[in-house]
Parts: C-alpha cells; structure tokens; sequence
C-alpha cells in the first residue's frame, strides 16, 4: 500500500515537473529566437565571427527539451515503461553533458577577457570596408552604436588593423559607428568632436556578458534541480511498473 502511495506521488510529481521543463523549453527556444531578430547575434559575431550561433543553440535545446517532456508527460500519465525508460536516459545524459558544460565553464571563467579580446581582435582585422553590409561589418556596427564604442580597447585598433580597414580608407578614418554624427554612411573622421566614441568596447561587451551569464547560470542550476527530480521520478515510477508486470506474469 506503501508502494503504491509512493508510486503515485512519483506519477504525479513527474507530470507536474514536466509541465514545467516544457514550458522552460518553450522560453528557451523563445530567447533563441529572440536573439535571432532582435540582436542577430551581433555580439557573438563579433567575438568569433559566427552569426547566430548561441541563438540556434537555444532553439535546438528547447525543441529537445519539449519533445523529452513530452515523453516524460506521457510515461507518466500511462504509466508506459518504455517512454519512461527513455525519457530517464535522455535527461542522464543531458544532465552529464550540462555538468560537463558548468564545469569547463568554470575552468575557463579567468580566462574569458583573453578569448573574448582575442576573437574581437580578429573579427576587427576582418571587417572588410568594400562590404558595409556584410554581417561582420553590420554587427561591428551595431554593437559600437548600441555600447557608443569604437574598436577593441580604443579606436586606435582600427588604426592598427593592416590587414584590410588601414589599407582601404584614408588616414585617421573609422567605421561609421565611431561617430554619433558619422561625416558619411560608411566612415568617420570626427575624432575631435563631442560625438565621437573614444572607449572601447572590449569591456562593455564583457560586462554585458557576466550579466546574461549570471542570469542563465541561476537558470541552469533550477532546470538542473528539476532534471534530478525528474530522472529519480521517472526511474522510480519504471521500476513499479516493472515490479507490477512480473508479478502478473
């Protein structure tokens, strides 16, 4: 009688986590595309060159997320062995792979400024002048209006960029966005004016990024707590099932 009281907790407790993990699910794909429209990953752009990227990534977890609740919602309503024992699996291995995850993370926290300043760095040596509407040059641009930077660490980066600005542009130029009054579409040349970005934009793109992470770290550590739940739920509620099959054999 014990058992079964337990076995229908479990049953009922695995729902209601997975109600939760779906609706989770569906705000993660949600940033993602939010991320994708709204700020076409500019800061991501900038830092490796790779349009999209953490937006993609979000969707992908959450339709995988709403598709593991689903199974979950359903061996737990028809009290199904198999979509039970997937279900537990699948949230395992996420669960590692998460913990994996939080711990290189972790290994790496020191050394964010050096990756961070590193692939700015050569996104900017990239930036080709004959292609302003490229995606680079767009985000460039956009990330140095929405943080009123210019360059990496100061706008002489842009100076000291032979590979492809320097060369292209006249002396003592910058890309439009240095300017909050650019002299054309493309360049700025207002170095002396009150308009023009003198900071660099390597701190403000980390400061924006130590406040999403802490927020997306608060939030991985509750879906983690709910996944652990889930997993001895879903284990749990099996293993009656199991006993109860035998025991009718």
């Amino acid at each position: 009688m014990a058992a079964e009281g337990c076995c229908a907790c479990a049953k009922y407790v695995l729902f209601i986590l997975n109600i939760l993990f779906f609706f989770g699910s569906l705000g993660s794909a949600g940033l993602g595309i939010y991320s994708l429209v709204h700020t076409k990953g500019d800061i991501g752009a900038v830092i490796d060159n790779r349009d999209g990227t953490f937006g993609g990534f979000l969707i992908a977890v959450g339709v995988l997320g709403c598709c593991l609740s689903a199974a979950g919602c359903l061996g737990a309503a028809r009290e199904n062995r198999c979509a039970l024992l997937f279900y537990a699996i699948a949230l395992t291995i996420i669960f590692l792979m998460e913990a994996a995850a939080g711990g290189v993370g972790y290994h790496y926290r020191n050394k964010l400024r050096s990756i961070v300043d590193t692939g700015m760095i050569n996104t900017l040596n990239a930036f080709n002048p004959a292609t302003p509407n490229g995606k680079l040059e767009m985000s460039w641009n956009r990330v140095q209006k929405l943080f009123t930077c210019c360059g990496v660490d100061s706008p002489a980066d842009w100076q000291s960029n032979r590979t492809r600005w320097a060369p292209a542009v006249p002396a003592d130029t910058y890309p439009a966005s240095c300017c909050k009054t650019p002299t054309d579409q493309n360049i700025c040349r207002n170095t002396t004016s009150s308009g023009f970005r003198n900071s660099g934009c390597l701190q403000k793109v980390l400061t924006s990024l130590h406040s999403s992470w802490t927020i997306w770290a608060g939030v991985a550590i509750g879906v983690a707590v709910i996944q652990l739940f889930g997993i001895i739920c879903a284990c749990a509620l099996q293993r009656h099932i199991k006993r109860i099959d035998y025991s009718l054999v």
